[in-house]
């Protein structure tokens, strides 16, 4: 293409050429970017999802007698084809030296293909140059070697695995018996009275207290099994679903058994033959004044065999403050439901509470008026999880920490408990707080992590009190809250792009065998809630090993209106960043333009006016 070809043409048609050729995947556009926009005006043109798109039409000033812009442009007509063998970013192309008008190193990679190496204007190789040669030296691809359970901590995962498998059927096997039993004394109390009747109720008290008996051995080898083993994140809430039922199992067995004594005991009191209970509830949690509450409660009114429920109240909510004064005159909102005709069911779908706990724990309980012959009688239940209620975010860590306290040790400094016990309401605590609107455990912390936490808290042993866990108590809460409300963090989290929980020195090793500009994004062990970046920087003057440093990202580097991939993107220092999967090991190093391109802000750059240079 001649000057006059390209100087003539439409704005539009220029337009169009610089946005293919910038979206050419397998073409160096990272190499021409800067040239090219020095010609376009940047603002008109983004990244959007690794494609670069045009946000306006094509600068009307676009400066067509400059050079460079000549052979930036002039690139699209030629052999712009990467190694088949190669990196992605090989570009074969000698006139890429018009762009940068400078002199050109020529290297080979590993498997000799040549590659052209565009240099800083003193004819020194840029960071993110040296960066770019020094990756095809390292595997894109890697395992790390993570801490894995004991061969006794894997045989107690193999027995607790078996045990959740196993409550499937056991649950549906009480539950049968439940019907079987209702069945049969339904039958036997509308009998005539006589011997056949009572030895019919005898059996049947045989039967129950059996029941009894097994499902108390059932709910104490199910609240055991947290004690004994470090569990997997989606057991820790089937097995909280178990207790549940189980304990609700025996709540109606009790009734049934309270129905056969009032049989030939006339003055037993017939409320007994109805319970309230909570079948469904948020775990111990943290919520904002006002704001809805997480997770719904579902209520079940139980009865005896043949006690019919056939006129009931509504279901209330009722906030339960021990003491705390306040002056709100309705504190609940969305607190009145209906039993469902069939199941007996009430749903607490929007609760919200209007008043401030003052970091007070607080719970709910629930009530229900039943009539029974002519009089009404209230039914309530036990109270809900605790919770506490805070009016701004500042207030989040304080009121986690002291949940996690109390959920663990019941606030006694001296209480001992295990550290898989521990472990697993650690677990339970941060799903729940950081990312409450799903149940799924997108990302759980793993084994290799507790253990890291293990080593920080109490080294060797097996036993924790609150004691030695309440300084880290206070730094977690701190890491949840990153995860929880900074932007883009849980999906940093989720992916992997920020690394697990490890430390300083974890991070020198696995970067060792990295090149330049490779990069780790972990949390701060001595800052609890920032961040720290490890990476492989060259020594001045490229003269020496690479090396590691660490960089803490301070206050003042990421704020509402700058992200932490925003920070990244502005420094050369990092380039590739190493990505790893939990529960494999498995690390794969990413170029940052990959990884973070669809967190960029959208906003426009500051664009320096064409004549003058930044400071």
């Amino acid at each position: 293409m001649e000057e006059s070809d390209w100087k003539q043409m439409p704005d539009e048609i220029i337009h169009d050429l610089f946005v293919e050729l910038m979206n050419e995947e397998e073409y160096a556009y990272p190499f021409l970017l800067d040239e090219l926009q020095n010609e376009f005006d940047p603002t008109y043109f983004h990244f959007n999802d690794g494609q670069f798109d045009a946000q306006q039409p094509m600068n009307p000033q676009l400066r067509r007698g400059s050079s460079n812009t000549q052979a930036a442009l002039s690139i699209s007509e030629q052999v712009l084809s990467p190694s088949k063998t190669g990196s992605a970013f090989t570009l074969m192309s000698e006139d890429y030296s018009q762009v940068r008008n400078t002199p050109i190193m020529e290297t080979a990679l590993p498997n000799g293909t040549p590659q052209t190496n565009p240099t800083s204007n003193d004819g020194t190789l840029s960071i993110k140059q040296m960066a770019l040669n020094d990756s095809y030296s390292f595997p894109v691809e890697m395992i790390q070697n993570l801490q894995q359970p004991s061969m006794a901590e894997q045989e107690n995962l193999l027995n607790a695995r078996e045990l959740v498998y196993r409550y499937h059927h056991i649950v549906s096997d009480i539950q049968a018996q439940l019907d079987v039993l209702r069945s049969e004394q339904s039958h036997v109390l509308s009998s005539e009275a006589g011997e056949e009747t009572d030895k019919k109720v005898k059996e049947l008290q045989e039967k129950e207290d059996n029941l009894k008996l097994q499902i108390e051995r059932e709910i104490s080898m199910v609240s055991n099994i947290s004690t004994m083993v470090v569990l997997e994140a989606e057991w820790i809430t089937q097995i909280r679903g178990f207790k549940t039922i189980l304990q609700s199992a025996k709540t109606q067995l009790e009734i049934y058994q309270s129905e056969l004594i009032q049989m030939t005991s006339p003055m037993h009191l017939a409320n007994r033959q109805y319970r309230l209970v909570i079948m469904n509830e948020p775990v111990t949690h943290v919520i904002f004044k006002g704001k809805v509450m997480e997770n719904p409660f579902v209520l079940r009114l139980l009865h005896g065999a043949t006690y019919k429920v056939d006129n009931t109240s509504e279901v209330v909510a009722l906030l339960e403050t021990h003491g705390l004064k306040h002056k709100v005159k309705n504190p609940l909102v969305n607190d009145v439901s209906q039993l469902d005709g069939y199941l007996f069911h009430a749903h607490f779908n929007n609760i919200k509470v209007n008043i401030s706990s003052r970091m007070n724990v607080l719970n709910l309980k629930f009530a229900v008026n039943v009539r029974i012959g002519d009089s009404n009688v209230q039914v309530e239940s036990s109270l809900s999880n605790p919770f506490i209620v805070i009016t701004n975010e500042s207030q989040w860590c304080d009121a986690i920490s002291k949940l996690l306290q109390l959920e663990c040790f019941q606030g006694q400094h001296d209480h001992q408990i295990s550290w898989p016990f521990f472990c697993n309401k650690i677990q339970e605590q941060f799903i729940l707080n950081t990312r409450p609107k799903t149940t799924l455990a997108e990302r759980p912390i793993t084994y290799h992590e507790f253990q890291y936490f293990k080593q920080k808290i109490i080294g060797q042993k097996n036993t924790v009190t609150l004691n030695e866990a309440q300084t880290w108590f206070a730094g977690f809460s701190q890491i949840q809250r990153a995860i929880r409300f900074k932007r883009h963090i849980y999906s940093l989290w989720v992916s992997g792009f920020i690394y697990c929980f490890m430390s300083k020195e974890s991070c020198t090793n696995v970067l060792a065998q990295q090149g330049i500009g490779t990069f780790i994004l972990r949390f701060s062990e001595s800052q609890p809630g920032l961040f720290a970046i490890a990476y492989v920087a060259a020594l001045p003057n490229g003269v020496g090993a690479n090396r590691v440093k660490h960089y803490l990202v301070k206050s003042e580097d990421i704020g509402p209106r700058k992200s932490l991939p925003d920070f990244i993107r502005r420094k050369e220092q990092f380039q590739y960043i190493l990505k790893i999967d939990p529960r494999t090991g498995k690390v794969n190093r990413f170029a940052k333009e990959e990884a973070f391109s669809k967190y960029y802000s959208k906003r426009k750059p500051t664009v320096i006016p064409y004549g003058y240079s930044e400071l």
